[in-house]
């Protein structure tokens, strides 16, 4: 869930200075940026538990080193070499990754995008964005491709 073949870097070679824009606020307050961007519409009680897992998981440096090391990924390289059945499910309004960026991997042979209707990167079970998402991937499942193919 969530697609991209490039990090922020990668994306913002054009415009540096909102990935350095980005990256100062996640080393000043990562858990609150990463609550607005990967659960934008999730409650409050959601937030409170993401922001408390995030705290538990992680340290605030090494946070600002993962985010900078995504941000340095490009696999778009090695991503068009798959030659296997490939699902992509993307958020239409992800404030992490773009659509356009799963639209891009939506050119690899073989591939299925399913845009959904949400804006979190990270789907609630309660909204109807997850519903889509688990019938997709059984459907994809039961095809066999991903099976016979591994």
């Amino acid at each position: 869930m969530g697609s991209a073949g490039c990090g922020d870097r990668c994306r913002n070679a054009r415009d540096p200075a909102h990935a350095v824009s980005l990256r100062s606020r996640v080393r000043a307050g990562f858990r609150q940026v990463y609550d607005a961007r990967f659960i934008p519409d999730g409650p409050l009680e959601t937030w409170r538990a993401f922001d408390e897992l995030q705290r538990l998981s992680t340290t605030p440096q090494n946070a600002y080193r993962l985010w900078g090391a995504f941000g340095d990924l490009d696999a778009s390289a090695d991503a068009a070499q798959l030659s296997v059945p490939t699902l992509i499910l993307h958020s239409k309004d992800d404030q992490v990754w773009s659509f356009s960026e799963a639209e891009e991997l939506h050119s690899l042979p073989g591939s299925k995008l399913v845009g959904l209707d949400c804006n979190n990167h990270i789907l609630r079970a309660d909204e109807p964005a997850f519903g889509i998402l688990m019938r997709e991937m059984r459907k994809f499942l039961a095809t066999g491709d991903a099976v016979r193919t591994v």
